[in-house]
């Protein structure tokens, strides 16, 4: 059984995984973030090098934050912090020091990619994935493949505002920007489910759940009517909450059937992936374009 080793960089911690040719995981770990490229780079070398002994494994996958041009591995826009030493450097600089096929992928296309070997997106052409959390993040696929743009920004819906002087979606569409604004007027901190569950008796908390729902079903239907996908997967934390997606279709309803639109309703769902749908795709993507 063919097995690779992937790598998920995020702002706060790297997740590493063992995966099968069948998408099966073998083996976790999360380890802290290095402290610089060359530090990321013998990181990986010496995970990789431990994977290959123990497992065999036959390549070696990365997802991560920024920006990527996976032909060449280089990374782009705006960055957490904690990985801001990655700009303008390039993945690809760990191909001499491996014995294995490398590719990276930016952590949105990765995601989406796992959604579609091995998720609830298997069987979908042609969708796109929302990533609700901190901001704004996704992928766009078409035809069965990622679509990346001309500079790899496609699916960075985070990035658009709706209007001049507007604040961009990551602000009017993520949940934690709204538990921040929770937690600025009262005092309190409640998450984004917390403000639904506390709307009944408290007028702060129906005020911003009301403008969250609102929100994005209504940058749902937009997206509906730019890519006119089979389906959206919802991803992040909130997508997990049981409620969330039967109350999104509840307010996507509202709105269209408020504007007189009784067809191309956006079909949303919630993606079943989750932590582990990066390491996935990312290893999807390398077996894609090594042929492996």
């Amino acid at each position: 059984m063919a097995c690779y080793i992937a790598f998920d960089l995020g702002g706060s911690s790297v997740k590493t995984g063992v995966v099968t040719d069948s998408a099966k995981l073998l083996a976790r770990g999360k380890y802290p973030v290095p402290v610089s490229f060359d530090a990321l780079l013998d990181f990986i070398e010496q995970l990789t090098e431990k994977a290959r002994e123990e497992y065999g494994v036959r390549g070696a996958a990365i997802s991560s934050a920024g920006c990527i041009d996976p032909e060449e591995g280089v990374v782009r826009g705006l960055i957490a912090p904690s990985l801001q030493y990655l700009i303008g450097r390039s993945f690809y600089d760990l191909r001499p020091r491996l014995a294995v096929p490398v590719r990276a992928e930016k952590d949105g296309v990765a995601a989406a990619c796992g959604e579609y070997w091995a998720g609830g997106a298997k069987g979908c052409e042609n969708f796109l994935t929302l990533v609700l959390g901190t901001g704004l993040g996704g992928a766009v696929f078409i035809g069965g493949k990622p679509y990346r743009g001309a500079h790899f920004f496609a699916g960075d819906m985070g990035y658009v505002a709706p209007a001049p002087g507007m604040p961009g979606y990551s602000f009017l569409v993520a949940p934690v920007p709204y538990e921040a604004r929770y937690l600025r007027k009262t005092g309190r901190r409640l998450s984004c489910s917390g403000l639904y569950e506390a709307r009944e008796t408290d007028p702060a908390a129906a005020e911003l759940w009301d403008e969250f729902i609102r929100n994005t079903a209504g940058f749902c239907v937009q997206m509906q009517f730019t890519f006119d996908p089979q389906a959206i997967f919802i991803g992040g934390g909130i997508s997990g909450w049981p409620p969330f997606i039967p109350l999104l279709r509840e307010e996507i309803a509202r709105q269209m059937e408020a504007g007189r639109l009784t067809f191309n309703r956006p079909d949303v769902r919630a993606c079943t992936g989750g932590n582990d749908a990066n390491l996935l795709g990312a290893v999807y993507g390398l077996k894609t374009a090594f042929g492996i």
